[in-house]
């Protein structure tokens, strides 16, 4: 029986194939990062929203079942979180007016407006971003009521006013709201 000769360039990949694979893979995983951390970040944005939405809602229907026109932390007949009908699967309240989840801080006392409420991003890129809603069927500016705004008033700040991080939410920066 006769020896077959292996050719030896069948036998594998050389090291410059293997260097270029492994080049392409880190170009393709360097600019997918960002993108799947930007739709991360929405993500979160989106809960938020959902939540506000559901504090908006839970706080206003508190408000008309304990007889409250404004809402004032120092009016014991106003709503607290616990007055609240809305759940959420986040630990329980050390405050009567705030809680917090794993990206955000949120209170049903914003400061500024009066009678909406916010979420304020807990730490990465975003930490310090302040989202305030003020509901669908009114909104405040300034602490001053506006009857019959068209559409839902959400708004987002930058903290300290530097910008940029509302931009990357896609949303534009509204100076002033705080988050208490």
């Amino acid at each position: 029986m006769r020896k077959q000769n292996k050719s030896p360039q069948s036998q594998g990949f050389t090291l410059t194939e293997i260097l270029t694979a492994v080049v392409i893979v880190t170009i393709l995983v360097t600019m997918a990062v960002p993108l799947y951390e930007k739709t991360v970040e929405r993500s979160r944005l989106a809960e938020a929203r959902t939540i506000l939405a559901k504090l908006q809602d839970a706080k206003l229907q508190a408000m008309d079942n304990m007889g409250c026109n404004t809402f004032s932390t120092s009016n014991s007949a106003c709503p607290k979180i616990k007055h609240l009908n809305v759940a959420f699967a986040t630990p329980a309240s050390t405050s009567d007016y705030s809680f917090t989840t794993r990206d955000f801080f949120f209170s049903i006392n914003p400061g500024n407006p009066a009678n909406g409420v916010c979420a304020r991003r807990l730490g990465g890129d975003y930490a310090g971003t302040v989202f305030t809603y003020m509901g669908g069927s009114f909104r405040y500016t300034d602490q001053t009521h506006v009857d019959n705004a068209s559409g839902p008033v959400f708004t987002c700040t930058d903290p300290g006013g530097i910008g940029g991080n509302c931009t990357a939410y896609g949303l534009t920066s509204t100076a002033g709201r705080t988050c208490n």
